[in-house]
């Protein structure tokens, strides 16, 4: 039950306030999913993930069984996450940017 809140929770939030959330990552920086529009495929949102040192890497997301999921583009690496790691973001980074 606590995970479908919480992905209801981060399902809402995008879809309401049009805006990115982020969980930390190891890398000492972020990993942020936005509700922008894969541009691979259709059926999934653009995700990229900011290192400590700045580095940025794509990817792309979906939420499937209870979970957070994203392929890394660029290294074709799966991985999964709990929704409840995500919360809005304090400052936004424009993905249009990156």
């Amino acid at each position: 039950m606590k995970k479908i809140l919480a992905a209801v929770l981060v399902a809402a939030s995008i879809a309401a306030h049009a805006e990115s959330l982020h969980a930390p990552n190891e890398a000492g920086g972020s990993i942020v999913i936005t509700d922008r529009p894969c541009p691979t495929s259709e059926k999934l949102r653009y995700a990229y993930a900011v290192e400590g040192n700045g580095a940025v890497t794509a990817g792309c997301w979906t939420f499937f069984d209870g979970l957070v999921h994203i392929l890394w583009t660029e290294s074709n690496i799966h991985m999964a996450y709990p929704p409840e790691a995500f919360m809005r973001s304090s400052k936004r980074r424009k993905a249009d940017e990156l």
